[in-house]
């Protein structure tokens, strides 16, 4: 006699966010004399909005952490409250 086979249940779900696109130029005057700031230190952005959102700009010249110091800078997109 033989076992009926069991049945194979399947699923499928979907998150649909509504997109929002906007821009923001950065310019950094005088880069060079940013660097040297220290690893981990930033400079801030003037707040901006777009969406419907305050956003910010964090600029690390020197690197946001000890394993990157003095070989990359970082930018952070801020969403303030």
């Amino acid at each position: 006699m033989s076992s009926p086979a069991a049945a194979e249940a399947t699923s499928a779900s979907a998150i649909v966010a509504k997109a929002v696109t906007g821009s923001h130029v950065l310019k950094i005057d005088g880069y060079s004399l940013t660097k040297g700031l220290g690893n981990g230190e930033f400079i801030s952005s003037t707040t901006f909005v777009v969406g419907g959102h305050r956003w910010l700009i964090r600029y690390y010249p020197d690197g946001d952490g000890s394993d990157n110091a003095g070989c990359w800078i970082s930018f952070y997109l801020v969403l303030q409250h």
